[in-house]
């Protein structure tokens, strides 16, 4: 079995699933509609910003919270933007069972870095 060839075909059969054109059609609607697109890019940023600041420890700023809430509301009640939300949401979730599917097969040659910590290495 050659890898390469296999992860051909993954990338293959992930560009013509459902679920990819689906974003796709999604995207090329959202971006028909310029002030929509901004929305729904601003709308993104913010939640990456938010997400960020979890990771942290720390509270998203209050600005930052509010703002996202009332974009939360806009992109809801737009059609553009929901679908392409609905549709890039499915997406992150396939990504990531791919990527966790492809990372359990090769996690015995990596190193055990919750091993390291723990040890004190």
């Amino acid at each position: 079995m050659n890898m390469y060839d296999e992860a051909h075909g993954l990338a293959r059969a992930m560009t013509q699933s459902t679920e990819m054109q689906r974003l796709v059609r999604a995207k090329a609607a959202l971006a028909g509609e310029g002030a929509t697109a901004k929305m729904v890019a601003r709308y993104l940023t913010l939640q990456v910003e938010m997400q960020y600041s979890q990771m942290l420890g720390k509270a998203p700023e209050e600005t930052v919270l509010n703002e996202w809430r009332e974009l939360q509301v806009l992109v809801q009640n737009n059609a553009a933007a929901k679908e392409y939300l609905d549709a890039f949401g499915r997406w992150q979730v396939i990504y990531a069972d791919i990527q966790k599917i492809i990372g359990d097969a090769t996690k015995d040659g990596m190193p055990d870095i919750e091993a390291q910590e723990t040890d004190g290495k």
